[in-house]
């Protein structure tokens, strides 16, 4: 995921004063979504810009005549958008001015000149020399039967003849790994060969995981079962796989964490909780097999989710706990009932908080009753 800077004086600027509030939006979009590059140009046809903005084709036209020119350029010839202070608000250090500058050079070096000129001060601000680009050579993907080449890359037609060979022997190589990956077994039968370790896991390790990915009926990927190992070689230390296991299915019917799919680093970060002593004594005891479960004595069973909506969704946040459930349930139902009332009167122009306004209210709906219905 890719973050953005919003500059708190975006707002002041004169020329977002005189936007119309689509177009605010749409230009905010322009530089927020996932097609925006380090250089703030790039390709995005106004059908996919449409789609994503959830408005017409017509009215995205009509937006982009507003934008245009002053801030950003929009080619609809090429699907080209240059958001051209990009680089003034979006860029933080010496690699990332690089970047964008071999980008616009390697593929829109119609705009070069222009998108030096206008981010001078970046460059200079970074000491960036930009008589002489690439300034840094682009990084091919390693053959490691070869040893890599030193030196730097030259603008020559030679070398651009070589690099298109080397791009399809390239993607070649790209698409022969992405084939090895997904003909690969499934990461559950590949738990004795994470990275460290000598490519093996310890033996509780594995049947921790094992039972963790029985529990929630998922396959765990690489970077899940990196986090789990780490946390459980740490609680390994004090306690054993069954004290692990069972402060696991505690954590599971604690009502906050009951439906977040708590993992062994959850607990490993609650371990003082869940896996702690009480009064000198553990917390908790292996238990047998057959055995139910050990829950900690303060803690309390959901209520019934079909029966008791309210209470769940109140208890499941860990805001109510071993309480009267249907008379609960029928407060929350009245708080509802009497914010959506106070809701239909301000929309109908009254002040829920005035007596005689409320008397008002009640004749308009309850013309036969004159009864207050609060």
């Amino acid at each position: 995921m890719t973050y953005r800077s919003f500059d708190t004086e975006f707002w002041k600027d004169p020329w977002i004063e005189s936007l119309s509030l689509p177009a605010r939006a749409v230009f905010i979009y322009l530089w927020t979504n996932e097609h925006c590059s380090k250089s703030g140009i790039y390709e995005i046809t106004i059908r996919r810009a449409a789609f994503e903005c959830g408005i017409s084709e017509d009215e995205l036209n009509t937006l982009f005549t507003e934008l245009n020119e002053r801030k950003v350029v929009i080619n609809s010839a090429t699907n080209t958008v240059w958001i051209k202070n990009f680089l003034h608000y979006q860029c933080r250090n010496k690699s990332f001015a690089e970047a964008a500058l071999n980008h616009v050079a390697s593929k829109y070096p119609q705009h070069l000149q222009g998108f030096i000129e206008i981010n001078q001060v970046v460059f200079n601000q970074f000491k960036c020399d930009t008589t002489n680009i690439p300034l840094t050579p682009l990084k091919p993907h390693l053959d490691h039967t070869q040893t890599p080449h030193s030196g730097t890359t030259t603008l020559t037609s030679n070398s651009n003849s070589n690099s298109n060979s080397n791009r399809s022997a390239e993607a070649e190589k790209k698409h022969s790994r992405r084939k090895s990956k997904k003909s690969a077994a499934p990461l559950s039968e590949n738990l004795d060969r994470p990275p460290g370790n000598n490519g093996q896991l310890e033996p509780y390790t594995k049947s921790l995981l094992g039972k963790l990915e029985a529990a929630y009926q998922i396959k765990l990927t690489k970077r899940p079962i990196g986090k789990n190992c780490k946390a459980l070689s740490e609680l390994h230390e004090s306690h054993s796989p069954e004290e692990i296991w069972a402060g696991l299915e505690r954590m599971q019917q604690d009502p906050w964490w009951h439906d977040k799919n708590p993992d062994f680093s959850n607990l490993l970060d609650k371990q003082q909780q869940f896996l702690g002593k009480a009064n000198g004594k553990d917390a908790i005891t292996p238990r047998s097999t057959d055995a139910p479960p050990r829950w900690h004595p303060k803690q309390f069973p959901l209520p019934d989710k079909t029966k008791y909506p309210r209470c769940y969704k109140e208890a499941a946040m860990g805001n109510l706990v071993g309480a009267n459930f249907g008379c609960e349930e029928e407060k929350f139902k009245h708080i509802e009932e009497d914010a959506k009332l106070r809701d239909d009167m301000t929309a109908r122009g009254y002040n829920p908080n005035d007596e005689n306004e409320c008397a008002q209210y009640d004749q308009e709906i309850h013309p036969n009753d004159a009864e207050l219905p609060f």
